[in-house]
């Protein structure tokens, strides 16, 4: 998509984002901190000069940089992609100056520079119509009850700051959603964008495999050696994978994928989640839901070497201590109850999950239609004991139970008619979709989003930037797949 803006109004546009960008350059580069302010340098003229040359190069900036950037650091590695602080509000980055009121992050700013260019797009072209994303009616019906969300709960008392912090993972995820229609409309810039999100998500597992491969191929005493988010992100890419094999896409991506398949696999492995294992688990189960009934018998035949050869793994180290068996034991760790089983630390992270979501429930029980709202914190009839986490009595590992918290019953109703309405929308498109490519996508889009749900109920991935940023920008897709839907079988022999 060109953002063909009349001749003076593109250099306008030019001469003032260079001088912006050079500005803040140098004053990044005066701070002292010449590796980091240099960085910021060279990604910042790249990423406003690319921006506003073709805005679609920009959204495909901003989904690899939020893709290859940790919003939190991993103990004990010392990572370029933490230190840039992206994530973080420019008053606390500390190669920046201090300027207390800037609440405002790198990314938000990234995100800000996108709409403002698309804003003029529409400005200046008589022929910009704005998509509609799909099920919008329901997205904007969620938005407003979260707004109503944050009014009730400050309102009420509760600590304003604390709850935008808690609402920005949904505005994100809501502003996505809505946003990437706009940009991404056709079959080469879907296309385009994957090979982004392939490109940013082996990164990170090559981030990981490296760590690992440094540690003599074991957690070195870590509990895990990449973020939270990074094996959510890696489940995505394995049923693109899967589902591009089923129906025969034939293209670089799927050849991209196969190579770097044991790089991904790495890399779930060094991540360590258990969350992860379990929206897997899920998006296999999703995957095989969607298919027709012929391809899904084809697919368990040629799946059936593979469940043997998974059965005999578990069997062989079922209760080992082994490395290699630390995907087994994360399993179980979900379905057991002794410490014995479970290990100490499992143990006690189960324990303290469970009077979490004991808490969650009587609070709920206080205020079951309208919540508590945001910037509250929840009830603690049992107390918790201090952990390393700044919101602890205002965020629950269980995001489920803590949106129902925050928003209420009706509110609840409102998140889960949007989630099941897209879904339903993804189903059909995908059953009504010809192309095999486009196909494969359809099913990466509805297996991300229930993908990310199961992982919200284990851990905090609805307040996750990252989590939230990706879902919103893959649900984005759904209109453009709609709109492709064929009315006659397209040629044989797909190359994406």
């Amino acid at each position: 998509m060109l953002l063909t803006i009349p001749s003076r109004w593109e250099l306008r546009a030019l001469l003032l984002t260079t001088v912006a960008a050079s500005a803040t350059a140098l004053v990044i580069v005066a701070s002292g901190d010449t590796l980091v302010g240099g960085i910021a340098f060279i990604g910042l003229l790249a990423v406003v000069f690319a921006s506003v040359y073709r805005l679609d190069w920009g959204l495909y900036a901003f989904v690899g940089v939020f893709l290859a950037f940790d919003q939190f650091e991993v103990p004990e590695f010392n990572s370029i992609t933490y230190k840039i602080n992206y994530f973080s509000n420019i008053n606390t980055i500390t190669y920046l100056p201090k300027i207390e009121a800037a609440s405002i992050s790198p990314m938000e700013l990234h995100l800000v520079l996108l709409l403002v260019l698309w804003i003029l797009s529409i400005v200046f072209r008589s022929n910009a119509p704005v998509r509609r994303a799909t099920v919008w009616p329901l997205g904007g019906g969620f938005l407003l009850w979260i707004l109503i969300g944050y009014a009730y709960g400050t309102g009420m008392g509760g600590n304003a700051v604390v709850a935008l912090w808690e609402m920005r993972g949904l505005f994100y995820l809501l502003a996505m959603y809505m946003f990437v229609p706009q940009i991404i409309q056709t079959r080469e810039q879907i296309r385009q964008l994957l090979w982004v999100c392939i490109i940013a998500i082996t990164f990170k597992a090559c981030e990981g495999t490296g760590r690992l491969v440094s540690l003599g191929l074991s957690m070195g005493g870590h509990d895990a050696l990449l973020t939270h988010e990074d094996p959510v992100f890696m489940v995505t890419l394995v049923m693109l994978l899967l589902s591009m094999i089923t129906f025969g896409v034939r293209s670089a991506q799927r050849t991209v994928l196969m190579w770097v398949l044991p790089l991904l696999a790495l890399g779930y492995y060094a991540a360590n989640r258990r969350a992860a294992y379990a929206s897997l688990a899920v998006s296999l189960l999703t995957y095989a839901a969607l298919l027709p009934p012929e391809v899904l018998r084809r697919v368990v035949k040629y799946a059936a070497g593979v469940v043997v050869v998974l059965a005999l793994y578990t069997a062989a180290f079922w209760g080992s201590t082994s490395p290699i068996a630390s995907p087994i034991n994360q399993i179980r760790s979900g379905f057991a109850e002794d410490e014995a089983t479970l290990g100490e630390r499992n143990f006690y992270s189960n324990l303290y999950r469970k009077l979490e979501n004991f808490n969650l429930a009587a609070t709920i029980r206080r205020s079951p239609l309208l919540g508590i709202g945001f910037g509250t914190k929840y009830d603690q009839p049992l107390t918790l004991v201090q952990i390393n986490y700044a919101l602890r009595d205002y965020m629950a590992h269980n995001n489920i139970l803590w949106l129902l918290v925050k928003v209420g019953g009706l509110g609840f109703f409102l998140f889960w008619l949007f989630v099941d309405a897209f879904a339903a929308r993804g189903a059909y498109v995908f059953g009504a979709l010809d192309d095999p490519f486009l196909k494969a996508v359809s099913i990466l889009v509805v297996v991300a989003v229930i993908n990310q749900l199961v992982a919200a109920f284990f851990d905090l991935h609805l307040v996750r930037y990252r989590t939230m940023l990706y879902m919103g920008t893959l649900m984005g897709l759904l209109p453009a797949l709609d709109a492709l839907c064929p009315t006659s079988k397209p040629p044989v022999g797909d190359q994406a």
